[in-house]
């Protein structure tokens, strides 16, 4: 049996300096069911917006001027004055390197999809930011979901007693 997701009641900001790709990364998401769908060609003018707007979602491209994606999204995670250091971050880039991927997961950014972007990969990387939620870190060094994200039983004394049970969420398998 099939899952059918209702995102109408939620608002989705897309982040992408290249038009078309704002246009398009909409259409997906007008597909999907959200109704509430806003598109900004213009970074630092998508900060003013998500100042000022309820926004569930965030899609952003990496690469952007003047400020790009990782800088975009520790604004979000980390500014005084951001609303939501919560919301769902999904980056886009046609680069893959494993250096930049890690790089926009330590600015916080919740799932990561390469250009270009299907239609099956975007609502796949959403349906499981819905359906696996991560715990928020909100620390000195990093602010955002939990980097790491499996779960391994250790045959090892526990290193975080009481933390997590019998279970620990173990950093070197964080890289998916």
């Amino acid at each position: 049996m099939t899952k059918t997701y209702n995102f109408r009641g939620l608002s989705i900001l897309i982040v992408d300096d290249n038009l078309f790709s704002c246009q398009t990364i909409g259409q997906m998401c007008f597909g999907f069911g959200f109704e509430k769908i806003i598109k900004m060609t213009d970074a630092t003018e998508a900060l003013e917006i998500f100042k000022t707007n309820n926004i569930d979602f965030v899609i952003c491209d990496y690469n952007m001027k003047p400020i790009n994606g990782t800088e975009f999204t520790r604004f979000v995670r980390t500014a005084s004055d951001a609303p939501d250091p919560y919301v769902a971050i999904i980056m886009l880039t046609g680069n893959t390197e494993q250096s930049l991927v890690e790089q926009a997961r330590d600015a916080g950014v919740t799932e990561f999809v390469s250009k270009p972007v299907s239609a099956r990969s975007l609502l796949d990387r959403i349906i499981h930011i819905v359906e696996h939620p991560r715990p928020f870190v909100l620390g000195k060094r990093f602010t955002g979901p939990d980097r790491r994200r499996r779960i391994k039983n250790h045959s090892a004394a526990e290193r975080r007693a009481g933390q997590f049970g019998k279970q620990t969420l173990d950093a070197t398998e964080s890289k998916e």
